[in-house]
């Protein structure tokens, strides 16, 4: 009897079980509880087929003599010899996986050497996709880019099935090589204008594989069609990523971001980013594979420049706190003298002031330290063009477009030069130039409405 009622006792707590883990309500506060064997094997499984599958993508990255030729030729900028010889390699892995695919035989050495082909395949696609781009053949590029992040796709996949489910929709990025190569078809499309598009190709890459560069961009896209509070949660990611992208901070006060929320990321930025250059320091003396390359520099949690000091004066001078700004500047330009970068914020802050005196100086003094600078030299123009120094002001233009006439500051002080002379048909003409150069030159945009 006291058998059967302990067998009926055992009975009632498996069904009790059962019952438990298939209809019970799931507490999103707290992960479903099951049976503990079945947690380890499952778990001892997974284990064996991630170190499977690592120890066959360990294989997949050393390149074939080919494309380690292409590589050379692509750093020494042979982009037309690199494309040729690209080209030749694609053709002769195409032809080795169509043999391959021949095969009947589903045996695990076929699974091997469908990743690595998918792998080497992507390689080859990748540096075909860098040679349009650098020939700006960027919608050459983009097709490139795809068939290469497809190609890294299936060899991070366990099987084709999750790629051809996938295909219909957006793919989710599965690997670092796949992050950068959408990065890359992201910054093709730029080219192409497609901004909208560029960005969503970034959107499908999930947050462990985001890095500085693409933080950034993904930041400059939202920024360029209006996305504001998306750019600024970009834009801090970037900080936290390395504290000292000062471009991303700027574009944070520009968008009206919190400041003490810009100052937490910096402050976050530089113990994140100290504690991963000394974890990369201790991977490189045990042996291990070194860090990214974005985590490559000092191994200090202190910051390395005021950093601080530098947010604190970039978001009063967007916020039109001219005095503070000047005096935040000018504190940051007696530890870093003769500095272009901010001398040139300066000057900026002295001309919004009604300053124009103080302005000029300050413009000519980064025209002695850096004669080559094209920065804000078109408000140095207006500077001319206001008191009538028409002979400086001709000297000017004429210096900025012997240095780059791919940039819209030469056209506006050619713009400036013919308003200043009455001419107001030239005048518009080379302002549309300078737009037409960069869309979000700010200064050419004013100088148009007026």
């Amino acid at each position: 009897f006291c058998l059967v009622r302990r067998s009926r006792q055992e009975t009632m707590v498996n069904d009790s079980r059962v019952s438990k883990h298939y209809t019970s309500a799931p507490n999103p506060h707290q992960p479903p509880q099951y049976d503990d064997e079945y947690n380890i094997s499952h778990q001892q499984r997974e284990e064996e087929k991630m170190s499977k599958k690592q120890q066959i993508q360990q294989q997949q990255y050393q390149n074939t003599p080919l494309q380690s030729e292409c590589l050379s030729l692509l750093r020494s900028r042979q982009y037309r010899s690199c494309e040729i010889v690209a080209s030749l390699e694609l053709s002769s892995q195409l032809n080795s996986q169509r043999l391959l695919q021949r095969r009947v035989n589903k045996d695990v050495s076929n699974e091997e050497d469908r990743i690595r082909n998918n792998a080497s395949l992507a390689v080859t696609l990748e540096i075909l996709g860098d040679c349009a781009f650098h020939t700006a053949q960027h919608r050459r590029a983009v097709s490139y880019y795809r068939q290469a992040a497809m190609r890294r796709h299936l060899s991070s996949s366990s099987s084709t099935s999750s790629y051809n489910a996938a295909s219909g929709g957006v793919l989710c990025v599965q690997s670092g090589e796949e992050a950068n190569l959408r990065l890359k078809e992201s910054r093709s499309l730029s080219h192409l204008g497609s901004v909208v598009e560029a960005a969503s190709v970034l959107e499908t890459v999930p947050g462990p594989f985001r890095t500085l560069a693409l933080c950034s961009d993904l930041g400059d896209l939202y920024a360029a069609s209006g996305r504001h509070s998306d750019a600024v949660n970009c834009y801090l990611d970037a900080v936290r990523w390395n504290p000292y992208a000062l471009e991303a901070v700027e574009m944070l006060a520009i968008l009206g971001a919190e400041r003490g929320e810009v100052a937490r990321a910096v402050e976050e930025g530089v113990k994140t980013r100290g504690r991963r250059q000394r974890q990369r320091r201790r991977n490189t003396v045990n042996g291990d594979a070194p860090a990214d390359e974005e985590d490559e520099g000092s191994d200090t949690s202190a910051p390395l420049l005021p950093v601080q000091d530098i947010v604190l004066a970039h978001f009063a001078s967007s916020r039109n706190q001219n005095a503070s700004a000047l005096t935040q500047f000018r504190k940051l330009a007696d530890k870093f003298p003769n500095n272009v970068y901010l001398l040139l914020k300066i000057a900026t802050l002295q001309l919004n002031s009604g300053d124009a005196s103080g302005a000029e100086q300050t413009f000519a003094r980064v025209r002695q330290i850096d004669e080559h600078n094209m920065d804000c030299m078109d408000q140095y123009a207006q500077l001319f063009q206001w008191r009538g120094a028409l002979p400086e002001l001709s000297l000017l233009s004429a210096d900025l477009l012997d240095l780059d006439d791919k940039r819209p500051e030469a056209w506006v002080c050619l713009a400036l030069f013919h308003q200043a002379r009455n001419d107001n048909e030239k005048a518009i003409a080379f302002v549309e130039k300078a737009i037409a150069l960069d869309q979000r030159h700010a200064f050419a945009h004013r100088l148009r409405g007026i």
